[in-house]
């Protein structure tokens, strides 16, 4: 069992980016699969015009290679921002879930950029995906004294989730559900041109409990009727655990299933 592996902090398709913009000690990272002790939330801000997001949806993609266990991609496509304004015939992605977090913090222009567990590295918020890697690492290797176990069950398109927190620590945290669909189909631009078939993946609907959530101790109970435009097989539930600061805790995935 391989237990002790190095990860590349860029990938070699993302071709904008050169290694200059990587601190030298960051390019070639140690990881210790032993280490890893919480799952981190990538917020991939997206759009379908923006030619480079494909490349950041790929670097997602690898890093969830690396950390299957440890690491839950989201992709944001919010209103108020030139690359989601639908036209001609692609798919309208945005919500207000997405929209939310896009005003938080500070409605970037710059797409794709992301945030790994809405923490500062570098001393930034939101980072380019060549640093999405050594950000993720590091997150990933902390010690949270927190756990979070999420079932559910469904009836035609009323699924009803139940949650389970397990807090050693003495912080106030909050509970933010969230429902992501995959596999949706539309077009997309990529390295300048248009596809029209581009398969997005982990896309924001709705933050069911709003937008930070709700204070929670332990056990928790909602239930929620899924949107008839949205595919309930390719749709999962998030939950994330943050604190009084909005940086997450932790995190945990659950497709939904009948």
């Amino acid at each position: 069992m391989i237990k002790y592996f190095k990860i590349l902090a860029v990938a070699v398709v993302l071709g904008v980016f050169g290694c200059d913009k990587i601190p030298e000690n960051e390019r070639l990272l140690d990881v210790n699969l032993d280490d890893l002790k919480k799952t981190a939330v990538l917020l991939d801000f997206t759009g379908w015009s923006c030619t480079n997001c494909p490349q950041a949806a790929q670097e997602a993609y690898r890093l969830q290679g690396f950390f299957p266990q440890n690491l839950v991609v989201v992709s944001a496509h919010p209103y108020g921002s030139h690359w989601t304004e639908p036209s001609g015939g692609a798919l309208d992605l945005r919500s207000e879930a997405a929209t939310a977090y896009f005003d938080h913090f500070g409605k970037p222009d710059a797409f794709p950029v992301g945030t790994v567990d809405f923490a500062k590295y570098n001393d930034n918020f939101l980072i380019d995906r060549n640093l999405w890697a050594s950000a993720t690492v590091q997150r990933v290797m902390l010690e949270t004294g927190v756990n979070i176990e999420i079932t559910c069950s469904l009836n035609e398109r009323k699924v009803t989730i139940e949650v389970n927190i397990t807090n050693e620590t003495n912080e106030n945290l909050s509970l933010i559900l969230w429902l992501t669909e995959s596999k949706i189909y539309g077009q997309q631009i990529n390295n300048g041109v248009l596809e029209e078939n581009y398969e997005h993946n982990h896309v924001l609907r709705d933050a069911i409990n709003g937008t930070w959530g709700e204070r929670i101790s332990e056990n928790y109970s909602r239930e929620y009727i899924i949107n008839e435009n949205w595919n309930i097989e390719n749709c999962s539930i998030i939950g994330v655990i943050i604190n009084e600061e909005k940086e997450i805790i932790t995190a945990n995935q659950l497709k939904i299933t009948n």
